[in-house]
């Protein structure tokens, strides 16, 4: 037998809700009946007014289990729940009999009203309780909750355990809102069944009861599936299919005759089933039960209706707050199973009792379709009217549905709240948001190296800019290091608005060993097909008594296309230095190529540097690499760099990748990024829920727990790397969303890479004007 105490235990820790169900039918069915109202109060919510304080019970624990204060407050912190460690501290009794709720309560009561046998009682108490139990009484003494189960799952419980309508006592509590936490559950149940004798079920006998106040299963129309891309082209066929079966079969450019000739479009409603029997009127969503309150004029409606039966369709809000009841098919009558009989002859029941019966209640009018009509002129008629359509053939028994297509946007995880439903289960309700518009990206990156071995120092910093067509880049790299003596100064600055880009570049080098100096400077300017370019370059070597300088011009308009290309070598016995660059454009094919090698030699010691710069507009692709090794002996340093951009996917992309390695201090270091931004400024545009049975749930918790960077109470702040292509129906405008607008029927699709771009707030907005 389970006790009431091992129940909250095992309760709080089951996530399964028909297990959840099981355990409190099991203690339920089996408790003492004078156990009822305090069990059933305190899973409500109960919680009682304190009578000790967190200080006043680690005295008493200390001095219970002869620990000193300070190895108590250091569990307290360790296990992370007070009540609990206070239980496991003050040790596990010998086994003895169940120990039911209202001796503990009364022993507490003798608490609160006798301060001065509060420490006797709860060394008696603690002699005697197992630790769920001494969980229980910590809370109860400090004034705290042990658990909250919604009303709604209790309800169907005790309804089950004691042979009950759900339906009438759902009716029944709605109507009268009584305090569970204080009320005799068995007192209430009394005064809403007087002509009833309470008797509890057992377990078996509540798995065979049938209820007559619960809806039949829920059957949704099956599918129809059609060749989702040619409603874009308005002269290619739309194929229809009725069954699974044909799926295979979407791609066929065959007419199709559309083999229904009659449907009615989905009003805009909540889709209900109305249980019309003997014992009153029972109307339920798929989530909930509707009690009259909700929807008395409907209520008041039905009553008139003498026969059982049970009834789908919407219930609609009109603009002057009343409701209607739009009803499309009857699943029974008197309690006949109508699903084998035609769809025709439901409808003549319907018509029975519902042709002109009030303005309230109404049988959802059909519309036919022509023998002329082709499955692709429906289609596209109906793809015009944005309609959500029900297809069927009256000597038939199914309903289709035939759903709009699927829309999809990329999205990115920004917010989650875990609750629980009202069945008991964990959900979480995540907010999804894209970036304001597809192309702006701004970046900044400073780096600081600095190795005392080597005795190398590097500082870097990188900003870029870009605003739709406009980009702006700053780069600032000085290194120094003190064993080649080596000191160098770069900056870099390039500009472009539409076509107009100009570029700057300075550079200065210095080498007391090789006694060598350098110092460029570039600038280039180009405004449409018009471009200029000045290179000034000078160096001076000692060593080699090598001094140079060239000054290059060029100028290229309309399709001229130039190709220049430098090499220098100079090979002193084994000293070996050589220097590449070539340079070609072509406006043609709008194509631009950079590559610059470098390579140096002296004995072992090897030193390499490659730039490589590409460009196509055609394409909208640039990309530029350099790559730089160095090695002297067995020290070897490395540098990379990436970067290549794509205005077509929207997609930047910069690398970073550096090695160092030297033999006599084992220092080591490496580093690698990648980084694929847009612009920071992210809109909410959809909030989705996802129960537990959900393939993403155990992925998206784990990614809470393990990513939270943000709490605002229940809500959770995550890092902006989680992305889902997320797909919905429709997009209508509104008022109540800062964005604007409302994604309706808004679904996870799929899980995408977190390299991937977002859609734009612009794309949802473009496409919520062209409706």
């Amino acid at each position: 037998m389970l006790s009431f105490f091992r129940l909250i235990e095992e309760y709080k820790e089951e996530s399964d809700p028909l297990r959840k169900r099981g355990l409190l039918l099991s203690y339920f069915c089996s408790c003492d009946t004078e156990d009822i109202d305090s069990a059933f109060q305190f899973l409500s919510g109960r919680k009682e007014k304190a009578i000790a304080n967190e200080e006043e019970l680690v005295l008493f624990v200390s001095e219970y289990s002869n620990q000193p204060l300070w190895m108590i407050a250091s569990s307290i912190k360790e296990v992370g729940n007070f009540s609990e460690t206070l239980a496991l501290i003050t040790g596990n009794p010998k086994k003895g009999p169940l120990i039911k709720i209202e001796p503990v309560l009364k022993e507490i009561q003798k608490m609160r009203f006798r301060s001065d046998l509060k420490k006797s009682i709860l060394f008696s108490l603690w002699d005697v309780l197992p630790v769920p139990e001494r969980i229980f009484l910590h809370q109860i003494l400090l004034g705290k909750q042990n658990i909250k189960i919604q009303e709604t799952i209790l309800l169907y419980m005790i309804a089950d355990l004691f042979d009950l309508k759900v339906g009438i006592v759902l009716e029944r509590y709605n109507q009268e809102l009584p305090n569970l936490k204080s009320v005799s559950i068995l007192s209430l149940l009394r005064k809403w069944f007087s002509n009833q004798k309470l008797k509890r079920l057992s377990p078996s006998e509540i798995l065979k009861r049938i209820d007559p106040s619960l809806p039949k299963d829920w059957k949704d129309p099956d599918p129809l599936f059609f060749n989702s891309n040619s409603f874009l082209n308005q002269n290619s066929t739309i194929n229809v299919f009725k069954d699974q079966e044909n799926k295979q079969t979407r791609g066929d450019k065959n007419e199709n005759v559309l083999n229904k000739n009659h449907f009615f479009p989905i009003p805009e409603g909540i889709l209900v089933q109305a249980v019309l029997n003997s014992f009153g009127i029972f109307i339920w969503t798929k989530e909930k039960f509707l009690d009259s309150r909700q929807i008395s004029e409907i209520y008041k409606e039905l009553f008139n209706i003498k026969e059982s039966m049970i009834l789908l369709g919407w219930i609609q809000n009109k603009s002057d707050k009343s409701r209607i009841f739009k009803i499309y098919d009857v699943i029974q009558f008197q309690d006949e199973d109508l699903s084998s009989r035609s769809i025709d002859f439901r409808k003549k029941i319907l018509d029975s009792f519902f042709q002109n019966f009030s303005k309230i209640i109404s049988v959802i009018d059909w519309i036919s379709i022509s023998k002329e009509t082709s499955s692709d002129k429906f289609l596209n008629s109906i793809l015009k009217k944005n309609w959500d359509v029900v297809l069927f053939h009256p000597e038939e028994t199914k309903f289709y549905l035939l759903s709009k297509p699927l829309k999809i946007v990329k999205a990115v995880l920004l917010y989650g709240r875990k609750a629980m439903n009202v069945e008991g289960t964990f959900f979480w309700e995540l907010s999804f948001g894209v970036p304001t518009c597809d192309a702006t990206h701004r970046e900044h990156r400073t780096e600081f190296s600095e190795s005392d071995d080597a005795t190398h120092r590097e500082h870097r910093i990188e900003f870029s800019e870009s605003d739709d067509a406009t980009h702006r880049e700053h780069r600032i790299e000085f290194s120094e290091s003190d064993d080649a003596t080596h000191r160098e100064h770069r900056i870099e600055f390039s500009e472009s608005d539409d076509a107009t880009h100009r570029e700057h570049r300075t550079e200065f080098s210095e080498s007391d060993d090789a006694t060598h100096r350098e110092h460029r400077i570039e600038f280039s300017e180009s405004d449409d097909a018009t471009h200029r370019e000045h290179r000034i370059e000078f160096s001076e070597s000692d060593d080699a008594t090598h001094r140079g300088h060239r000054t290059e011009f060029s100028e290229s308009d309309d399709a001229t296309h130039r190709e220049h290309r430098i090499e220098f070598s100079e090979s002193d016995d084994a000293t070996h230095r050589e220097h590449r660059i070539e340079f070609s454009e072509s406006d043609d094919a709008t194509h631009r190529e950079h590559r610059i090698e470098f390579s140096e030699s002296d004995d072992a010691t090897h030193r390499g540097h490659r730039t490589e710069f590409s460009e196509s507009d055609d394409a909208t692709h640039r990309e530029h690499r350099t790559e730089f090794s160095e090695s002297d002996d067995a020290t070897h340093r490395e540098h990379r760099t990436e970067f290549s951009e794509s205005d077509d996917a929207t997609h930047r992309e910069h690398r970073i990748e550096f090695s160092e390695s030297d033999d006599a201090t084992g220092g080591k270091m490496n580093s690698s990024q990648q980084i694929s931004t847009q612009d920071t400024d992210l809109k909410t545009i959809a909030r989705i829920q996802i129960d537990s049975n959900h393939s993403l749930f155990s992925e998206i918790d784990s990614f809470f727990k393990e990513n939270t960077i943000e709490k605002k109470g229940p809500i959770r702040g995550v890092p902006t790397i989680w992305k889902a292509e997320l797909s919905f129906q429709n997009i209508l405008p509104s008022k109540r969303h800062k964005s604007g607008f409302v994604l309706e029927e808004v679904r996870i699709h799929k899980k995408i890479s977190s390299d991937e771009m977002m859609d734009s707030v612009d794309l949802l907005l473009n496409l919520l004007y062209e409706m």
